[in-house]
């Protein structure tokens, strides 16, 4: 006894996402959202003189297929990165603790959950 199979229709809608998806511009999607998330970075820092606040900045670099959303802070004291040192938690200069204040995550992760749904949105228009 052996198996059949048929089938009927076509692969249009498939081959309709697969030319979106070709046609999409996600850099231009980075740089919206890149510019939206180093607005939310700027309201969540912790400000004492807004300088680390006003640091935020953020690339959309592509190389070999990759695109890639990089969202980077040059505040800095003596070489200390403090955008880290606040996230993370850092020794003071005599000795004391700063314990971590996780403001990062919480404004950055809606950003990203937008970035994919924009993505996904395009292809599926």
């Amino acid at each position: 006894m052996g198996v059949k199979f048929s089938s009927t229709g076509d692969f249009d809608i498939t081959k309709a996402f697969f030319e979106r998806a070709i046609k999409l511009s996600p850099e231009q999607i980075l740089h919206e959202h890149g510019r939206k998330g180093v607005e939310k970075l700027r309201d969540a820092t912790p400000q004492r003189s807004g300088i680390t606040a006003d640091a935020w900045d953020y690339t959309v670099t592509s190389e070999q297929g990759s695109i890639t959303l990089t969202f980077t802070n040059e505040s800095t004291n003596h070489g200390f990165h403090i955008a880290m040192g606040i996230q993370h938690g850092h020794v003071t200069g005599t000795g004391g603790w700063v314990p971590a204040q996780d403001y990062i995550n919480p404004a950055i992760e809606p950003v990203l959950d937008e970035i994919v749904e924009s993505m996904w949105r395009e292809l599926t228009k």
